[in-house]
């Protein structure tokens, strides 16, 4: 095998991010010389700069996407384009508006396969039409513990089999429109209290416990014929010391419950393999394991950090001389890497043949009626706007995989009556405690209260800030967007007002998601239908 031959085949396996709403030179350059295609991420995207938001705009913002697109694809025939889009919290086209899609949490409380299977049919027409090949979803994972930072409503749900279902429908639903699914994160994340964009997470959970609960829902993504599944940087005690990603044993897993499609790694630069490994190790480790496309990740992020411009090339770079370097010493087999770079090739070859159903996907009412359905009231909720109405966005948390998402409760109010928005961030500094800011917020608030929190349950600053406004207003609605339902729980029991005693809301809006859909629902519930 010549330098030559074996740097392109090298690059077939590698699928990189990067910076920039145009393909940089460099990832021209590797596209031409067999890169297997790049992953998109909101910064790609013109629509998610900050600018008006009018209709214009939304042509011109599709017009970019298109031609981008049409970029990469023209470079070299066969190359693939993936993107994260979910819908709910985690979208890529609609990072700064909102999904227009219910999110899984929302489509599991629904629980209407059909419902399911029409909302990521949706989804693939949008994209499709985009250019985009491969949807980095569903989201497999069964939230089974409910501090969870990164999943959440990320997930159908805590039970397999609802989970299982509705990962099976996503998948139909997805590829009726001519896209690659690619259900993650396998072997399931759900069962994590850590984020592995941050930290190397650690599962204990014996085979049995892992086949009852987490692999379900990856068993019915390929009964439903899923093209791609995507590996976690987790380690499961039942499967070995290592990250699944690098795991053989995980992977071997896979491959015996029948899937003989793509194994697609979760981002190398994430923290779980770049810290413990390296990303071009990390990234060799992955291939020996069995995976056979390596995602490199949002690399574009990096490039606002001082010192960082570049960081997706040099990934990029590093990653294929380590890749190259472990074939010429006999540390990774040519066999394997051929072997990967065929089933990359199969999948090129699937999304170019796919047929593509005439079914209709959702519209935008029956997204809302969905969305609205899946909502958990407790007491009523129904506020009045005169003479105005105070929202407080309390929110803390920020999901790495989304990013910090817009206050979409705020807009769709104001998109029925005047508000008074305040955002509990910008009222604490020089050492003024959440609480604090939280009551010196309220105190000011004019007509009725509506608190927005993601997770108090685990957010000690969320459930500090909701404490105080409780404190002040006991009548408060609060709107709940993420996992669980119960907001009466701080984190280690209770809420406690300032001198111990126990608050609680009893006005309670609980939307199992953040999505503009979930938002214009959560308005419905709190002002009346429009």
């Amino acid at each position: 095998m010549t330098d030559t031959t074996l740097e392109r085949l090298a690059r077939s396996v590698i699928w990189p991010g990067f910076a920039g709403t145009v393909a940089p030179d460099w990832l021209q350059e590797g596209l031409e010389g067999g890169l297997a295609g790049a992953v998109l991420f909101g910064h790609n995207l013109a629509a998610n700069d900050p600018g008006p938001d009018d209709d214009a705009r939304a042509v011109a913002d599709a017009a970019q996407l298109s031609a981008l697109c049409g970029q990469i694809h023209d470079a070299r025939d066969g190359t693939l384009i993936g993107i994260d889009e979910e819908g709910g919290l985690v979208t890529r086209l609609h990072s700064r508006r909102g999904s227009f899609a219910p999110g899984h949490g929302a489509l599991g409380r629904y629980d209407v396969e059909s419902a399911t299977r029409r909302v990521a049919r949706q989804i693939a027409g949008e994209l499709r039409e985009a250019g985009v090949d491969v949807d980095l979803a569903p989201v497999a994972d069964v939230n089974v513990d409910p501090r969870n930072p990164v999943i959440g409503t990320r997930s159908f749900g805590a039970d397999p089999a609802l989970v299982a279902r509705h990962t099976a429908a996503y998948v139909a639903g997805l590829q009726s429109g001519g896209v690659a699914a690619c259900a993650k994160h396998f072997p399931g994340h759900g069962d994590t209290h850590l984020d592995s964009h941050h930290d190397s997470p650690r599962v204990d959970l014996t085979m049995d416990e892992l086949e009852r609960w987490h692999l379900p829902p990856f068993a019915a993504a390929i009964e439903a014929g899923v093209r791609a599944v995507l590996t976690a940087h987790i380690t499961v005690t039942a499967l070995g010391e290592e990250p699944a990603t690098v795991n053989p044993a995980a992977i071997a897993l896979l491959r015996d419950m029948g899937f003989d499609g793509v194994v697609v790694t979760d981002a190398i630069d994430m923290a779980a393999i770049r810290a413990v490994y390296g990303r071009g190790p990390g990234a060799v480790r992955a291939l020996a394991a069995g995976v056979d496309l390596l995602c490199l990740g949002n690399g574009g992020a990096h490039a606002t950090l001082p010192g960082a411009a570049g960081y997706d090339e040099l990934e990029y770079r590093e990653v294929l001389a380590a890749i190259v370097g472990a074939v010429e010493n006999g540390d990774l087999a040519a066999s394997r890497l051929e072997e990967a770079a065929r089933r990359v090739a199969t999948l090129s070859d699937w999304v170019a043949t796919a047929p593509v159903a005439s079914s209709a996907g959702l519209d935008a009412a029956g997204a809302v009626e969905i969305a609205a359905t899946a909502c958990a009231v407790t007491g009523d909720v129904r506020v009045t706007a005169s003479p105005t109405l105070t929202v407080l966005d309390a929110r803390s948390a920020v999901n790495v995989a989304a990013g910090r998402g817009a206050d979409l409760v705020s807009t769709a109010l104001r998109e029925r009556t005047p508000i008074h928005r305040i955002e509990l961030r910008t009222q604490v500094d020089h050492g003024r405690s959440v609480a604090d800011g939280a009551r010196a917020a309220v105190e000011r608030a004019e007509g009725e209260v509506v608190v927005v929190v993601d997770a108090p349950h685990r957010i000690a600053d969320e459930a500090a800030a909701l404490a105080a406004t409780l404190e002040k207003r006991a009548d408060a609605v609060v709107v709940v967007l993420g996992w669980p339902d119960d907001p009466r729980l701080g984190e280690g029991g209770v809420l406690s007002g300032t001198d111990g005693t126990p608050v609680a809301p009893t006005r309670v809006l609980h939307t199992y998601g953040s999505s503009a859909v979930s938002a214009r629902a959560a308005a419905e519930l709190l002002l009346g239908p429009a």
